[in-house]
């Protein structure tokens, strides 16, 4: 008794820019002329200067993220600090209260 294996055929991979197709009937398209060297120079300063624009937005990106996380920072460092103003003033926590700008502390009655 003989048995006799069916085979799948193997799937061709997908061409990619590194490993294009290697004639015009594997990837179902025909030779129909010549790009313009001025539209490849144009097309390639194009998606040179997009690309610098997309580094220097990211770069952009982590500096407002940094001012942002500093501005947090300071702002907590304010609230600790009116904390302890208040308590030192013998205001109670929790217990609504301004300071003027000539530093009159003004609380709730």
């Amino acid at each position: 008794m003989s048995s006799t294996k069916k085979r799948t055929p193997r799937k061709k991979k997908p061409a990619t820019k590194a490993d294009p197709p290697t004639n015009e009937a594997e990837s179902g398209m025909k030779e129909v002329g010549q790009v313009r060297q001025e539209t490849i120079q144009t097309l390639a300063a194009l998606r040179a200067r997009a690309q610098s624009l997309l580094i220097e937005a990211s770069r952009l990106e982590l500096a407002r993220q940094d001012r942002l996380n500093e501005a947090r920072r300071l702002e907590a460092s304010a609230q600790q600090l009116m904390r302890e103003e208040a308590k030192e003033l013998g205001i109670p926590e929790g217990q609504a209260w301004q300071m003027t700008p000539e530093g009159t502390a003004l609380a709730q009655a």
